[in-house]
């Protein structure tokens, strides 16, 4: 386990050995006394550690529960820590449950299943104290980067919902076509979830009743692995497959340039990116609005390592960390900046998170219909044919001149324009130190807008590191 402080350094004498650690997953995640949960995908158990980075778990591990493989994790507002036992790619098809510590206690550990869980990968509590856990299902693992990769989409997948009752809720398990292997999940100020899907390159959302308000298109080669709601309910997603970051307007379109809808792609459509960016398995926030990404491989074929975390500095809008569980700013009036959450009631009827998607929201699949961002793509191939005619005739009519007159064309080169960066890139806001848990994961740019401010981070570990998944960031 490495930890660095605010300003990428190792702190807490890092890489801290021992606690069971062995092959760290996916998930990582903060309870209210600041101690740490972290998998042990390779040691089937998680490890606990302090805040001050002493292991508090046994040298193999907590392994109550029967954990096998776990991946994520999350802590609910009362303590209760939620494990996703994904069972790992080599178990047959179905397996898989959440195991969960009342109060972070392993010695009452007890197991949920049905209800769809299937290989459970990321978990992550709401508002209400339900645990949303995307079932990435059997298969996805054993395929990545096989010349049978494309079979993975025939797997699907859903979302499990599970309440504060440790049951799961009637709406559940949530099918959607566009899950094909589900791997990161994250909840915004509404209650609304984001579901990254690999192998379709889709966000999804869906709202707190269960109902999928909006499915929205990344280029088809991102293969997105994980992603992170901001405090301003946008939402920022890391690509393996393609090693950039894109940025989709969330829920509060308030906070999105005009004529936004939930979905819009407000980043290049290509993605930001930088010589910094290597293929991502996750995205946090801090309390600065600094983006953290775990490089967790730097080449695909053959498989090599990550090298680091890249960060980008203040691109998004600061968020409390860690999560209480839902995102919030840190308020520079209040007594406490980030006060803890308290669990809010159901209503009596289903809630309901947001208005309605647009017919235009950009990037929403609307059967027999055209998306927003199509028609965005074919009034720009107008406009460049046009651009491209005008080209023509004005060189035609220079040739037609003399030779006196000196008329010549050059080309022009553009940089990076303002647009290109995200919306309130430049909001800034200090509260607290924080600091990144990093779990050093098993081994597991042509054309864009540049990140605003990017850096690469070297760690200490012999693997590539796996940093806190989307159940809680630990920037």
């Amino acid at each position: 386990m490495t930890v660095l402080n605010p300003v990428g350094q190792p702190t807490l004498g890092s890489p801290i050995s021992g606690g069971g650690m062995k092959g760290g997953a996916w998930g990582a995640a903060i309870a209210p006394d600041g101690s740490v949960w972290a998998d042990s995908f390779g040691g089937a158990a998680m490890s606990q550690y302090s805040a001050a980075g002493v292991p508090l778990s046994p040298g193999t591990g907590w392994t109550n529960g029967d954990l096998n493989h776990p991946q994520g994790v999350a802590v609910d507002q009362k303590g209760n820590v939620w494990i996703a036992n994904n069972y790992g790619p080599e178990s047959a098809p179905g397996q898989g449950n959440v195991v969960v510590y009342p109060g972070g206690d392993p010695s009452k550990a007890f197991t949920i299943s049905g209800s769809g869980l299937n290989h459970p990968f990321a978990v992550q509590i709401d508002g209400y104290g339900r645990a949303w856990v995307t079932n990435a299902g059997l298969g996805g693992a054993k395929l990545v980067n096989t010349r049978a990769a494309i079979l993975v989409g025939k797997f699907g997948g859903s979302i499990t919902v599970i309440g504060p009752d440790f049951k799961p809720v009637t709406f559940s398990p949530i099918q959607s076509s566009s899950f094909k292997w589900p791997l990161g999940l994250a909840i915004d100020s509404k209650n609304n979830a984001w579901v990254a899907s690999y192998f379709s390159s889709t966000v999804t959302e869906i709202r707190p009743s269960g109902a999928v308000a909006g499915v929205y298109h990344l280029p088809k080669t991102v293969l997105p692995w994980s992603e992170a709601v901001d405090g301003s309910d946008r939402v920022w997603v890391a690509g393996f497959g393609t090693p950039r970051v894109w940025l989709l307007c969330g829920a509060d379109t308030a906070a999105c340039p005009p004529g936004s809808a939930a979905g819009t792609i407000l980043s290049p459509r290509p993605g930001f990116q930088s010589a910094a960016f290597q293929h991502f398995t996750s995205i946090q926030i801090d309390q600065s609005g600094n983006l953290w990404l775990s490089n967790n491989w730097s080449a695909l074929n053959p498989p090599a390592g990550g090298t680091g975390i890249a960060e980008i500095v203040g691109a998004a809008t600061p968020v409390c960390t860690p999560l209480t569980p839902v995102p919030v700013r840190p308020s520079s009036s209040a007594a406490t900046a980030c006060a803890r959450q308290a669990m809010a009631p159901l209503a009596a009827g289903p809630p309901v998170a947001s208005a309605p998607p647009t017919a235009a929201a950009a990037g929403i699949s609307k059967p027999g219909g055209t998306p927003g961002w199509g028609w965005a793509a074919i009034a720009t191939a107008l406009a460049v044919l046009a651009a491209a005619a005008v080209l023509f005739f004005r060189r035609r009519f220079a040739r037609s001149l003399p030779a006196r007159h000196g008329w010549r064309t050059r080309a022009t080169g553009h940089a990076t324009s303002r647009r290109d960066r995200p919306h309130g890139a430049e909001t800034r806001l200090r509260t607290k130190p924080v600091q990144a848990w990093l779990v050093p994961g098993m081994g597991s740019a042509a054309s864009g807008g540049l990140a605003p401010a990017s850096r690469t981070i070297p760690i200490s570990a012999k693997a590539s590191p796996m940093m806190a998944g989307a159940s809680r960031p630990c920037p």
